[in-house]
């Protein structure tokens, strides 16, 4: 049981940890209208890493949040069962 509690305090706290950096990556991505083009000189200044950036925070985001609800579900079936 204490491994499930331990299971939804660690998903919890990856999906928030997350999530704080996806809505700061939000507000760090330049407009599109304001953008150049991402050739090689964008990629060299790192606006192409970006992307990869937000793919990996929203991988991180969904991992915690399927550890949290899934340790939560075998949380609640452990209890019922203990009944």
């Amino acid at each position: 049981m204490a491994s499930y509690l331990l299971y939804i305090v660690t998903g919890a706290v990856l999906a928030l940890m997350a999530a704080r950096h996806l809505l700061a990556l939000r507000r760090a991505i330049p407009k599109s209208h304001d953008a150049a083009q991402p050739g090689v000189l964008g990629t060299v200044e790192g606006k192409g890493i970006r992307w990869a950036e937000t793919t990996l925070c929203g991988a991180i985001f969904l991992f915690g949040l399927w550890l949290t609800l899934t340790a939560g579900l075998l949380f609640i079936a452990g209890l019922l069962h203990s009944l």
